[in-house]
């Protein structure tokens, strides 16, 4: 008798795990064009791509004074200092390491390194803003540690003054930029709002990439710089007033060939290698308003 009970019962609990087996939902595919922690951002709108975005003025920070230290290892000072968007006119979370100064611009390009080149009338500034990731994972606010913190860089433009934006683009080729960013605007340099995204490695795992300009294209509609060799590409950014443009960065810059081409993160450069974006430069006209800023930076303290 106790033999068939315990054979009754070991049949009712197969069939309870059974039962549940069944019924349980199988886990929703993952999506490569989606890292993880950017759920919160699934409304998000793609920005464009395309030659529409060129307009006639190229804006430069040419009234602020700019970051001009390199090094192997920054300290948290000097991250901290790096960091400061309210200051500089461009500035930058997240970096480790720096292979040349930050610029502000040479003819309105950004991030021009230490050579100084003009680059009008064809001649070519191979500067770049080349750095090496730290570990650390950013909100679009610039915090650490909160459960929107996905971005390993944030760089930030400071025009000064509100502008009209009209595009960014990354010059030498689609490789040297980040491969995937949200992008963000800001009148004050507190509240923030999203206004599109890129995402390159979603388009490379599905067959395709983003259009580019050939370079030399840009003088012909009267711009204030050329640049005589590689590929361009410009996003629209809408028209929208800011004085301040913040690139959330989901990944660094790319690979010409990834390790495993059905793994997202093996499309960019991990946070241990050097990454390049080439040279920024960023379309629009400054518009006659105050600024806005009215905010203060919090001195720096040694965590």
């Amino acid at each position: 008798m106790k033999k068939l009970l315990s054979l009754l019962l070991a049949c009712l609990m197969l069939a309870t795990l059974l039962c549940s087996l069944v019924g349980a939902e199988e886990p929703a595919p993952a999506q490569p064009n989606k890292p993880v922690g950017t759920t919160a951002l699934e409304n998000r709108e793609t920005l464009p791509v395309g030659y529409d975005m060129i307009s006639k003025n190229l804006l430069a920070p040419s009234v602020f004074s700019q970051y001009s230290y390199t090094a192997d290892s920054l300290t948290a000072e000097n991250r901290w200092e790096l960091g400061r968007y309210l200051k500089y006119g461009l500035s930058v979370m997240g970096v480790s390491a720096l292979e040349r100064p930050i610029s502000g611009g040479v003819d309105g390009i950004w991030s021009t390194g230490n050579i100084g080149d003009k680059l009008q009338n064809g001649s070519r500034n191979k500067g770049a803003f080349a750095y090496i990731g730290s570990n650390e994972l950013y909100n679009h606010l610039g915090e650490t540690d909160q459960a929107d913190s996905i971005y390993p860089v944030l760089i930030t433009f400071n025009f000064g003054k509100p502008a009209l934006l009209d595009s960014i683009g990354f010059v030498a080729g689609l490789n040297n930029m980040p491969q995937a960013a949200d992008v963000y605007t800001s009148n004050d340099g507190e509240n923030w709002t999203l206004i599109g995204y890129w995402d390159r490695t979603a388009m490379r795992m599905s067959g395709s990439d983003m259009p580019t300009i050939p370079a030399a294209d840009l003088g012909k509609d009267g711009t204030d710089a050329t640049y005589d060799g590689g590929k361009i590409v410009l996003f629209d950014l809408l028209g929208t007033e800011a004085q301040f443009l913040r690139i959330c960065a989901i990944s660094h810059a790319g690979k010409t060939k990834p390790a495993d081409t059905a793994d997202y993160t093996t499309y960019s450069n991990a946070n241990t290698e050097k990454s390049s974006w080439r040279e920024m430069i960023v379309y629009g006209s400054i518009l006659d308003k105050a600024s806005n800023v009215t905010a203060l930076e919090k001195p720096f303290v040694n965590p």
